[in-house]
C-alpha cells in the first residue's frame, strides 16, 4: 500500500466494558498508545472511575511495551463536559506529538471489524493529502441473545454509517470539539452515495468498505446498572433525560421483535443519542467477545 506511516492512538480510560476488545483490535496497527485518565480517578463529570482495573488490562494488553501513561487533569464541575472532554483528547493528540504520522481515536468501546482494511482507508487518505479519515460505524443498541445484536438502522431498516468524528488525524490537528476538526477529510462508507441520515445526501465518498470492515460500536451494550452508570459519565450526561430514554431502551430490549417491526413507523430521533430506527444483526464472537 505504498510508504509505511508511523501510527499512533490515544486511550481515554472511561468504561472498561468493551477495553480488551478494542485495545486488540488495533494494537498490532500501531507503533505507540497514549493511555490518558484523570490522575484522582474521577470522570468529566466527578463520578469515580475504575482506573487502577483499567489500567491493569491495558498492561495485560501492550505485551510489546507501546504504552506510555499520561494522568492529568480531566474534571471539572465549572466547565461543559465536552469542553473538558476535547482537552483530553487534544492532550492525546499532544502527547504523541510528532513521532508518527496519524493518530487513532478509538474510543473504548469501539472495535475495528478489519484493521488492515482500516489502515488501506488511511493511507489513501495519506496519499489524498487529507488530514481527517471518516470511517463508518456501526451502531449497536443492546445485545439480544447469541450473537444477534440490535443495530441503528435507516428508516425501513438499511444499514447506516455513523460518524463521530474522525478516527484518524494527522500527527499535530487540533480538535475543536470532541473527536471533530476543521481539516480536509477523506470520507469512507458502505456505499457509492452516503448512507448516515445525519449527512446531507450528496455528501461525498471517497471510499467505500464492506459493512463487516466497520467499526463496531458497542455504545448502549451494557447491563442496565452499567447503563445508569454511563449516563453520569458520557460527555452527553447533560444533553437529554438519560432516565427516560434507558427505561425505553430495557423495554426495547426486551421485546426486539417488536422493537424492530414498528422502526419504520417511529419518527426521525429528536436528540442524538436516542435512536428509535433499529434492526436485528448478527455480530461476530470474535468481535463482540462473550458479550456483555
Amino acid at each position: 500500500m505504498g510508504r509505511d506511516l508511523g501510527i499512533g492512538a490515544y486511550v481515554l480510560l472511561g468504561h472498561p466494558a468493551f477495553l480488551v476488545q478494542s485495545l486488540r483490535s488495533y494494537y498490532s496497527i500501531v507503533d505507540r498508545i497514549a493511555v490518558l485518565y484523570d490522575d484522582a480517578g474521577l470522570s468529566w463529570s466527578k463520578q469515580p472511575l475504575a482506573i487502577d482495573s483499567m489500567l491493569s488490562i491495558v498492561e495485560e494488553i501492550d505485551v510489546d511495551h507501546k504504552v506510555v501513561l499520561v494522568p492529568g487533569d480531566f474534571h471539572s464541575a465549572d466547565d461543559e463536559l465536552l469542553v473538558i472532554e476535547t482537552a483530553e483528547r487534544n492532550a492525546g493528540v499532544a502527547a504523541l506529538g510528532r513521532d508518527v504520522d496519524w493518530v487513532l481515536q478509538i474510543d473504548t468501546d469501539e472495535v475495528l471489524g478489519n484493521p488492515q482494511r482500516f489502515v488501506e482507508s488511511l493511507v489513501r487518505a495519506d496519499r489524498a493529502a487529507m488530514d481527517a479519515l471518516d470511517y463508518p460505524a456501526r451502531w449497536l443498541y443492546s445485545h439480544v441473545n447469541g450473537d444477534r445484536y440490535l443495530e441503528r438502522c435507516r428508516r425501513l431498516w438499511g444499514i447506516t454509517a455513523n460518524y463521530p468524528g474522525p478516527v484518524a488525524v494527522r500527527a499535530g490537528t487540533t480538535l475543536t470539539l470532541a473527536r471533530q476538526c476543521q481539516v480536509p477529510t477523506w470520507h469512507v462508507d458502505f456505499r457509492p452515495r452516503n448512507t448516515d441520515p445525519a449527512h446531507p445526501r450528496n455528501t461525498r465518498v471517497d471510499d467505500r468498505v464492506r459493512p463487516e470492515d466497520a467499526i463496531w460500536h458497542f455504545s448502549w451494550v451494557r447491563s442496565e446498572k452499567e447503563m445508569r452508570s454511563k449516563s453520569l459519565t458520557s460527555g452527553h450526561a447533560h444533553d437529554f433525560d438519560w432516565h427516560r430514554e434507558i427505561d425505553r431502551w430495557v423495554s426495547r430490549r426486551r421485546h426486539p421483535h417488536l422493537t424492530t417491526l414498528f422502526t419504520p413507523i417511529r419518527r426521525r430521533p429528536a436528540v442524538v443519542g436516542a435512536p428509535t430506527w433499529l434492526r436485528s444483526t448478527h455480530v461476530p464472537v470474535a468481535i463482540a467477545g462473550e458479550g456483555p
